[in-house]
């Protein structure tokens, strides 16, 4: 069935969504444009969904900017609902449901998730579930249902290493360190193990994104409970591996930290706020 798609798109695609995890987001932004271009010049309307599905819209999610995000999701929704392209109605339920997610909308993010996580279930679609299930679980742990978004991702991790997705293996560890945390704040050796062996699945596949988003994750919460040293020498490195001109939360934190006078003389904590 790939043959019937178009092969350049669907290479671009998936190189864009690599060069992403490797840290390289303006080359990553840069070829998902350029892949949903050649399928418009195209006039191909499979391929267009496909670059709208599989690299303009996880990206724009991925990097947390909102409003190319809703604009693709928007696109993507009315192409397959005008051509009927009904069995892509749950890949773009998921993707709605992540948006809403990230901008704090998390009851009807979750409804949107389930649904769409049911209906692939269903039919038998397994691709991207665990990338689907943590931001689900993290809807879930922001409403305060802790208990649920450990079930939750508890389902994505074993999906994961079962179907061999592990490309998003070191960021449900970090998903899970924070469930964990949300439920035993004061118990931070359980997340700390979680919170490494994500780095280490990281550091392994290279994937510097992910990298970055857990290391300034657990430095925040080492920042919290007076480890402020130790959280700048996890992401001062790291950070200073992304161009000055990339802008995510995680960068965000981890450059505040870095410039942070508080870190370097011990004193009050830096401000807090979401890395990922």
């Amino acid at each position: 069935m790939w043959f019937l798609l178009n092969q350049s798109v669907l290479a671009k695609a998936m190189l864009a969504r690599v060069l992403l995890l490797q840290g390289k987001v303006a080359q990553s932004r840069a070829l998902a444009a350029e892949c949903l271009e050649d399928a418009e010049r195209e006039k191909d309307k499979l391929a267009i969904a496909y670059a709208l599905r599989n690299a303009v819209c996880p990206i724009a999610l991925m990097t947390h900017d909102l409003a190319a995000a809703d604009q693709a999701i928007s696109s993507l929704l009315e192409l397959v609902t005008r051509e009927g392209i009904a069995f892509w109605n749950s890949w773009t339920s998921c993707l709605k449901g992540q948006l809403l997610v990230l901008q704090g909308q998390y009851d009807d993010g979750i409804s949107l998730l389930r649904s769409g996580l049911k209906a692939r279930a269903e039919n038998g679609w397994l691709m991207r579930n665990p990338e689907f299930l943590g931001s689900l679980a993290e809807g879930l742990l922001a409403s305060g249902e802790a208990v649920q978004a450990l079930a939750v991702v508890e389902d994505a991790l074993n999906i994961a290493r079962q179907g061999r997705q592990l490309w998003c293996l070191a960021d449900l560890l970090r998903i899970k360190g924070e469930v964990l945390l949300a439920d035993a704040p004061l118990d931070l050796s359980r997340s700390d193990l979680l919170f490494a062996e994500g780095l280490s699945v990281a550091r392994e596949q290279r994937c510097r994104f992910y990298e970055l988003k857990i290391a300034a994750a657990w430095a925040r919460i080492m920042a919290g409970s007076d480890r402020q040293q130790t959280a700048l020498d996890l992401v001062g490195p790291i950070s200073a591996q992304f161009d000055r001109d990339v802008d995510l939360p995680a960068l965000a934190f981890a450059r505040g930290l870095v410039a942070s006078p508080a870190t370097t003389r011990g004193g009050d904590r830096p401000a807090s706020g979401t890395c990922h």
